[in-house]
């Protein structure tokens, strides 16, 4: 096993005792801060990791990842992982080697699968508050961003799941935080961090680190502070960059040439911003998934940055740097992704830790100015705000909200039907008109299933795959065979080819 792959659990436990530590040492914080600092931990950790294992993989990126992470566990191939027994260097193996470690310890394949997610999660929500309490000094800021981002449903539904932009998402915001702290010449060590944390950001999902320049470089124009340029423990953490991002990219390079990079760049970046690569929403679409699932805060979101225009000049130096560093950098994400050709809800995860630090510095600011009745008629309205995000997030992070009906619905039959293929020790399926075979190729083991083209003909004895639907036009094509169902879902059917006679 990979000794980095220990390095992440390892960072989330400093990050997270580090952030109870600075919190409990500071003297202007009361026991009422710290109640409401462990009731969003406590909320986050509910909304993330309850049941988090208790529902099926999903195509495509679930079953993907996890199949990846367990061909490199079984063969040892930790440095170029595998796919369906080719080399995959489409992403970084920083989520494949965690995903492994977790396999190793966790039975549950989903869990091990999906925790990598949540904690990076739980992680940033750590992160926020550590952020919003270094630009504000207020304990009160603080926890109200951790809750903006705990009860933001866009955030916490995709957390649930495989997805590696959590993972990079938390190690560019912590580098932010590192960034911000060695802007103060009390903290120059900071910028050790600053290039640890770039460094796993760009081997989680190296062009996705893209963001955290510019957020920081945002910082330093703001603060008009680039003498750490000059500074030795700046090229300290280059140094300790390069070693971290440097040596995988390298070794792929000298053992792939052009190929590496053509895909790991020109598939996965280029080719994404300029063609359809699969079908997905429009900029429309985006619009409509931000206010349905990113509701209320996207709207407080678009309040906060009107009324931080009519308070930049009453913020001190390090909120205004804070809250404008996250207003561009939630720009710069939308403008990325809306002029992308190819879409995915789960592309837009990256704004959301920014938006939170945004809503949560302006709000803020906008207390400061209120006399005591309205200061409390701000809090209860915060406090109800966050109460309906925090019903929103469990109504789409555990997915009873209907919307995600079919799509459980389908992943749940992928697994039964993949495990009716394992009891049988079916060593090959056949495949009518079904496209959706990731998770029953990782449940059944079996990686290569025959599609049916024009003509072919499924042997007697064997397993065929089809949608149910279209079982009478099954019938029609073989009319000389019969389908005996092993499983029967509303959407998908095993069945076993038989003889008609």
């Amino acid at each position: 096993m990979n000794s980095g792959t220990l390095y992440y659990p390892l960072l989330l436990f400093i990050v997270t005792s580090d952030t109870l530590r600075h919190f409990i040492s500071n003297q202007r914080l009361t026991l009422g801060i710290f109640f409401l600092i462990a009731i969003v931990l406590a909320g986050s950790s509910y909304l993330l990791l309850y049941r988090l294992g208790a529902e099926p993989l999903h195509d495509y990126d679930e079953a993907t990842y996890a199949e990846i992470s367990l061909e490199s566990g079984l063969s040892h191939q930790y440095v170029v992982p595998t796919f369906l027994g080719n080399e995959f260097f489409r992403k970084p193996p920083l989520l494949f080697w965690l995903i492994d470690v977790d396999n190793k310890i966790i039975s549950s394949s989903e869990l091990a699968a999906r925790l990598p997610s949540a904690l990076s999660a739980l992680g940033l929500i750590i992160l926020v508050m550590r952020l919003v309490y270094e630009a504000t000094k207020s304990g009160f800021a603080a926890v109200f961003g951790g809750a903006v981002l705990m009860t933001t449903s866009a955030f916490i539904e995709p957390a649930r799941q495989v997805r590696l932009d959590l993972l990079v998402s938390f190690f560019s915001l912590a580098a932010v935080y590192a960034f911000l702290r060695a802007l103060d010449d009390r903290h120059r060590h900071c910028f050790l961090g600053f290039g640890i944390f770039l460094g796993f950001a760009v081997l989680a999902k190296g062009p996705l680190a893209i963001f955290t320049i510019v957020a920081v470089l945002t910082l330093a124009a703001i603060y008009k502070r680039f003498e750490w340029i000059r500074d030795r423990y700046f090229w300290g953490g280059v140094l300790l960059f390069l070693l971290i991002a440097l040596p995988w990219h390298f070794y792929e390079t000298i053992r792939f040439g052009f190929t590496f990079w053509n895909v790991y760049l020109g598939d996965q970046v280029f080719s994404r911003m300029g063609q359809t690569l699969f079908s997905g929403p429009t900029n429309g679409d985006y619009i409509s998934y931000l206010f349905a699932f990113a509701i209320p805060w996207i709207v407080v979101f678009g309040a906060s940055v009107v009324a931080g225009g009519f308070l930049w000049k009453r913020m001190r130096k390090k909120t205004q740097a804070l809250f404008v560093a996250s207003v561009i950098t939630v720009i710069s994400i939308v403008l990325i992704f809306f002029s992308a050709k190819t879409k995915a809800g789960s592309y837009l995860i990256s704004l959301y830790p920014f938006m939170a630090v945004a809503v949560a510095v302006s709000v803020f600011e906008i207390y400061r100015l209120l006399h005591t009745r309205a200061r409390i008629f701000l809090i209860l309205s915060c406090v109800i705000l966050s109460s309906v995000g925090f019903e929103l997030s469990i109504f789409n992070g555990f997915h009873t909200n209907p919307y995600y009906a079919t799509i459980d619905a389908l992943a749940m039959q992928e697994k039964g039907i993949g495990q009716t293929l394992r009891a049988q020790h079916a060593s090959q399926f056949y495949v009518y008109n079904a496209t959706t075979l990731g998770s029953i190729m990782f449940y059944s083991r079996i990686l290569h299933p025959i599609s049916l083209g024009p003509g072919g003909m499924p042997p007697i004895g064997s397993f065929i795959l089809y949608q149910t639907t279209e079982a009478a036009q099954l019938h029609a094509v073989y009319p000389t065979l019969s389908f005996i169902s092993d499983y029967e879902g509303s959407l998908l059917t095993l069945a076993s080819v038989a003889s008609e006679d």
